[in-house]
């Protein structure tokens, strides 16, 4: 936390009014300029804090700038007292020891119903625990984000088309309903492994997940279903590692085996394309989006996302008859086959609700993307830094 230089400064400026403004300040533009301005008027001294690259969760490759430059930047506007880097994941240990009397955030933080990580709420309750005041600016806004998303962003010409469409399918607003109206949903899972980490990753989503074991020579043991008073959920059957399926309706005296028929009248399909092409007898000269068509109707199944064999998936929808072709947003893997059962298991949750076919790719393929720095850096996974990271995208 650069104790050192804290201290120094404290010791220094111990009967000065002291302003603290933190965040990411990736693209220093002139709303970042206006933001620090009016800060520092409400005090003597102003402390600026940069979240450390390792914690910017704003979308795939970012920040543009590292901390180094990022910080070099602010040091050089005359009026900022003390720059420092943040290597936490909020300002609040950064609070309690610099004790400011003012924390200031921009005017984008005016709804704080809208942060989903409530770290900004805490962080307010610790200033005003410190008898410091909580200031919201009164600048214009201007997004850092929408500026990199148009000018610096690498995005490929598959991903621009496909945010493109979220933004005309779903708003904001619309984005933060879907996923709220998940977290109240409850869905059985019926898997042939004891132990698969990626329920749990759903589970962030999700109210409540029902697991049981299916073994594909005995089938399923209805009296755990039962004996447990469960009453109707969805049902995700995880097959093995190549494939998904959603029911919103199923049987479950047909989970007695899984023959080649057992995905008819599914509500979701998920598969990789290498078995679905080993599934289906087909001609050879016949494209890939005739053979789904055609496979969706003849078994009635409502929709399906193949797993290209190049980065990406191809979802097609029945009764819209439309496909949607999501990008990937992550490099080749080591364990491909565990990415693609991840992004089946996050786009099936979203399936859940009405409405959410781009959604569910496009955030997916995001997710897909955060999961595999997550599990790099080993740090936990939270839905609602997801959430918020993926919003970043669509500005």
């Amino acid at each position: 936390m650069q104790l050192k230089k804290i201290n120094n400064f404290l010791n220094k400026y111990r009967n000065k009014k002291i302003v603290l403004c933190h965040g990411v300040f990736d693209i220093f533009h002139y709303g970042h300029l206006e933001y620090l301005k009016y800060s520092k008027n409400l005090g003597d001294k102003l402390v600026v804090s940069l979240t450390s690259d390792k914690f910017v969760k704003k979308g795939p490759n970012r920040p543009v700038f590292n901390q180094l430059k990022r910080s070099k930047i602010i040091e050089n506007l005359k009026f900022v007292d003390l720059v420092l880097i943040n290597n936490f994941e909020t300002p609040i240990k950064l609070i309690k020891k610099l004790k400011p009397d003012y924390y200031c955030k921009g005017s984008d933080y005016k709804n704080l119903n809208f942060d989903l990580t409530k770290n900004i709420d805490r962080e307010k309750k610790i200033v005003m625990k410190i008898g410091g005041k909580f200031i919201i600016t009164k600048t214009k806004l201007y997004s850092s984000s929408n500026l990199i998303n148009n000018h610096f962003q690498k995005f490929s010409f598959e991903q621009r088309k496909i945010i493109r469409l979220l933004k005309t399918k779903n708003n904001k607003k619309e984005i933060y309903k879907i996923f709220d109206k998940m977290s109240k949903k409850n869905i059985i899972v019926i898997k042939s492994k004891k132990k698969n980490i990626l329920i749990n990753t759903i589970g962030k989503f999700l109210n409540k997940i029902y697991q049981f074991k299916f073994s594909k020579k005995n089938g399923l043991d209805k009296n755990q279903i039962y004996q447990k008073k469960i009453k109707y959920e969805p049902v995700l059957v995880d097959c093995d590692e190549d494939e998904l399926i959603l029911f919103k309706n199923l049987d479950f005296n047909s989970l007695h085996k899984i023959s080649r028929s057992f995905f008819k009248n599914a509500e979701y399909f998920c598969i990789s394309q290498k078995k679905f092409e080993n599934k289906i007898d087909c001609k050879k000269n016949v494209g890939l989006k005739i053979k789904i068509k055609n496979f969706c109707f003849e078994n009635n199944i409502k929709k399906i996302c193949v797993k290209l064999k190049k980065e990406g998936w191809l979802f097609y929808n029945l009764s819209e008859n439309k496909f949607i072709f999501c990008p990937s947003f992550s490099k080749s893997s080591n364990n491909e086959k565990k990415l693609m059962k991840c992004f089946f298991y996050v786009s099936s949750a979203i399936q859940l609700i009405k409405n959410s076919d781009i959604l569910s790719q496009l955030f997916s393929s995001y997710f897909v993307n955060f999961y595999i720095k997550k599990n790099k850096s080993k740090m936990n996974i939270n839905q609602n830094e997801i959430i918020k990271s993926f919003l970043n995208i669509t500005k």
